[in-house]
């Protein structure tokens, strides 16, 4: 596979195939829980629904309209009074453990990010069906002349011969 097209293929799967929805409720009592492995469905504030899981990307946004970085939930502590990152002594001043985050009482929205199967399979069809579609076209254009091998007096190791009119000949003498 081409490298362009490799390229092109893995843009579309990374982009193309998640889902960015806000919860419909941000109260949900299931938030305040933490240790949902195998995770859960909530309502969002569009037809869909989602899930949220330890691989669900998750930000919240405050009544100030401010939001969080987004972050994996495997990565989220919560308890009753909120939801937090712990942060390493190296990435906080004075070099000490810190938590992060926001008590639930400001936390106005919530937005989870998920991996959308049904974007996933489009995509791959998608592409599968492009591919297919230009096939043919790849292989007439591998074999026309100056674009590769197949046709033309060099394809199968013909003289070399010059269109310039100024003599040529072959490159080696037999």
């Amino acid at each position: 596979m081409k490298p362009v097209a490799t390229l092109a293929l893995l843009a579309t799967l990374l982009t193309a195939c998640t889902s960015t929805r806000q919860l419909a409720m941000p109260s949900d009592p299931r938030l305040v829980v933490g240790d949902h492995p195998l995770g859960y469905v909530v309502k969002t504030t569009e037809a869909w629904h989602e899930r949220i899981d330890p691989n669900t990307t998750m930000r919240f946004q405050n009544h100030a309209g401010e939001w969080t970085a987004p972050t994996p939930a495997r990565d989220l502590y919560v308890d009753p009074t909120g939801v937090w990152t712990d942060r390493s002594g190296a990435d906080t001043p004075m070099g000490k453990k810190t938590r992060m985050g926001w008590r639930w009482d400001d936390v106005q929205n919530v937005e989870v990010e998920n991996l959308s199967g049904g974007k996933t399979l489009g995509a791959i069809i998608g592409y599968t069906a492009l591919a297919t579609a230009l096939l043919p076209v790849a292989f007439l254009m591998r074999g026309a002349p100056g674009f590769g091998h197949g046709v033309g007096p060099h394809a199968a190791g013909g003289s070399s011969g010059s269109s310039g009119g100024g003599g040529g000949g072959a490159v080696a003498a037999t």
